[in-house]
């Protein structure tokens, strides 16, 4: 039987090590500590945007038919929301604006109506069952201004919660950003971010589980910085 040289052997055990070292090393631990000052970091950032004027392409379901356009978002996150919704070649099909408190809601075509509306219900004409302010923290990847009830890491993944878990949020760390929120109620909302453009979420898909769904892709964005 041929022999490997000494320094052969030597390399094939170091190489062999090095491999079984890379498949079984764990990813460095965060304490709950640290994922709750990297929140509050990543919190104070989503706060500083100010107003943001935001444009997204929307395809949307509803009563199991899809309808593709946009959706345009005038947003002071926690303070004030416009969103106008328009279906293919720019027809309106709802206008909601939400501002010191008061929720004005048009809905568009052959039963138009402009009503004054609950800030609670201020989602239910786009679909969805949130709040003018939790739609106006959403938009910029917030689940809630206040202090989580909770942080649990697992992974890499901070889990926060709120209201005894009626609303949470997964952070992920490594990318320090929102990667879904979960809103539960007489319905439940579940929000993915896909992508993000800077601070901003680039790519938004939202699930109800009566049935609605949206997928949001942003065009455009406008920022004036507080």
């Amino acid at each position: 039987m041929r022999r490997l040289p000494l320094f052969a052997l030597l390399a094939s055990s170091i190489l062999v090590g090095a491999c079984a070292t890379s498949r079984t090393a764990a990813p460095p631990s965060v304490t709950s500590e640290q994922a709750r000052l990297a929140w509050e970091a990543f919190r104070g950032r989503a706060r500083g945007l100010g107003r943001v004027e935001l444009l997204f392409d929307a395809s949307v379901t509803r009563r199991g038919e899809t309808v593709s356009g946009t959706i345009s978002v005038a947003d002071d996150p926690g303070r004030a929301l416009t969103l106008q919704a328009e279906g293919p070649f720019g027809i309106r099909m709802a206008r909601g604006v939400w501002e010191e408190g008061r929720v004005v809601v048009e809905t568009f075509g052959k039963k138009s109506r402009k009503v004054e509306s609950d800030p609670e219900r201020f989602g239910e004409a786009f679909g969805v069952p949130l709040s003018a302010r939790e739609l106006s923290w959403i938009f910029v990847g917030l689940p809630d201004d206040a202090d989580p009830d909770d942080i649990a890491v697992s992974e890499g993944i901070a889990r926060l919660t709120w209201g005894q878990g009626r609303l949470l949020a997964d952070f992920d760390l490594s990318r320090d950003q929102v990667v879904r929120i979960v809103a539960r109620g007489s319905r439940q909302v579940e929000v993915r971010y896909r992508d993000w453009k800077g601070d901003i979420p680039a790519g938004i898909a939202a699930r109800v589980t009566s049935g609605e769904s949206a997928e949001l892709v942003l065009r455009s964005v406008e920022a004036s910085p507080r």
